[in-house]
């Protein structure tokens, strides 16, 4: 199966359409333009390099399905990359340093936390069809990685140090590689999760009697399927493995 998204520009608006259809290989890889997407080894040294050049950047991480040992990662996964700096705040005010990789055509900024500080995020899709998600990092984490027992999520999925101008990342520990992986439910827990999916059902036929199909939907799809039934699923999956995989980046490999 194959998406195509297109974005087309009529006058003052913009319209965006997408096509879904099954292809084989060969010709999916044409209908994406996926012919042009530069290798792994190009985009890393690109990035390696570029990270070497700017003084403010002290370590480069690749973490992820591209940092996995069981090479999950086909030729459309991000490129998630940790960049280590010493001024978040430049990074933060300035954009100029997103193009410096090639021209952006889609972005997204948020911001969020580690250990207590923060941290921010850069999602780009480049005109190369590369998509990179930078997360940048105070420099004080590092330190902080060192003293830790474990390894937080985003690096335990998997990493591979890129660049470490100061060998700070040489003290860190080894990922597990069982980051995102359900931990077994309590009775209590397992019981929960079936008093909520009644509950919601209640919802459900209340706003279908009320005739508003959209909360209806929403408490459907949302509550049920996604917040319920999702974990439970997840749960029947991790005893049938033993506990050990990751059901989200399974169903998306």
């Amino acid at each position: 199966m194959v998406g195509l998204l297109q974005l087309r520009e009529v006058g003052r608006y913009f319209f965006i359409s997408l096509q879904v259809g099954i292809r084989n290989d060969s010709e999916s890889t044409e209908k994406l333009g996926c012919e042009k997407l530069p290798d792994e080894l190009h985009v890393l040294e690109k990035l390696t390099e570029w990270g070497r050049t700017q003084p403010s950047v002290r370590a480069l991480i690749l973490t992820s399905s591209r940092a996995r040992p069981e090479a999950a990662a086909d030729l459309l996964s991000d490129y998630d990359v940790v960049l280590v700096v010493t001024d978040l705040g430049r990074f933060e005010k300035e954009d100029a340093w997103i193009s410096d990789y090639g021209r952006p055509i889609v972005r997204w900024g948020d911001q969020s936390s580690i250990y207590g500080l923060t941290t921010l995020f850069r999602g780009v899709l480049y005109e190369d069809y590369v998509k990179i998600d930078h997360s940048v990092w105070p420099h004080a984490v590092l330190e902080r990685l060192s003293a830790e027992a474990d390894l937080p999520d985003s690096l335990d999925v998997g990493n591979q140090v890129l660049l470490d101008k100061d060998t700070r990342t040489s003290r860190w520990k080894l990922p597990s590689y069982m980051a995102h992986v359900p931990g077994r439910p309590t009775e209590a827990q397992y019981l929960s999760l079936i008093g909520e999916f009644w509950w919601e059902a209640t919802y459900v036929a209340r706003s279908l009697w009320r005739e508003d199909p959209v909360f209806a939907k929403f408490c459907l799809d949302y509550q049920i399927k996604l917040e319920v039934m999702r974990r439970m699923l997840e749960w029947r999956m991790e005893i049938e493995h033993d506990w050990r995989i990751r059901p989200a980046f399974t169903v998306a490999t």
